[in-house]
């Protein structure tokens, strides 16, 4: 098999059960208890893990066509703690000055990736963009946060003002876009040309407009 060869769907499986092992075994380990050995030891094994876990399941995914950051998403979610609970909530606060950092690079690296003359040839396009994709959402999501105040316990009490006030914020957020899932696709599939060019200006552009 060639260095760039994709492995076959034999050793991905392989893999698969391997994981699987794996997460078995950090569980057991993790249920054990027992005081860590080292103040960061927690951390250090959740990274540990997610990469593992991630990097495997990417590699699984790739067989149904799946991107590889899907795996990475399926991974934290099923070992953090709202699932399986391996990755226990301390671990995940631990975390929080790792995630800092790997946002602040993930947007130096798709500030760097734009190009001011490809902004200018697509600035129309980009604009009518954001107001299907940005504005009619942002009043969409907004309507129906309001719409569905019986349902929701904490609005019971909080006044008109109030409840427009959390439905534009909740709206904000519901339209934001990630830029490192979209590096993320790109990096895999190298993929190059007008569209790839478009849509990673719109999506960087578009959190400048959500800001």
């Amino acid at each position: 098999m060639s260095a760039g060869a994709p492995a076959a769907p034999g050793r991905k499986l392989v893999e698969a059960v391997a994981l699987l092992l794996l997460v078995a075994l950090a569980a057991l380990v993790v249920r054990a208890g027992g005081e860590p050995v080292a103040p960061w030891s927690d951390a250090v094994f959740a990274i540990g893990l997610l990469l593992i876990g991630g990097s495997v399941g990417a590699s699984v995914l790739e067989l149904a066509g799946l991107p590889h950051i899907t795996g990475y998403l399926l991974a934290g979610a099923l070992l953090g703690p709202h699932a399986l609970g391996v990755v226990g909530h301390q671990a995940v606060e631990d975390l929080l000055p790792v995630n800092a950092l790997a946002i602040s690079l993930i947007a130096l690296a798709g500030g760097a990736e734009l190009r001011l003359d490809g902004l200018r040839r697509g600035l129309r396009g980009l604009a009518w963009a954001t107001l299907y994709q940005s504005l009619l959402p942002l009043v969409a999501a907004a309507l129906a946060f309001a719409l569905a105040r019986p349902l929701l316990p904490f609005a019971s009490g909080l006044s008109t003002s109030a409840i427009w006030g959390a439905a534009l914020l909740w709206a904000v957020i519901a339209i934001t876009r990630s830029p490192s899932a979209t590096l993320g696709i790109l990096a895999q599939t190298r993929a190059a040309g007008p569209v790839a060019t478009f849509t990673l200006n719109f999506v960087m552009t578009s959190d400048v407009v959500v800001v």
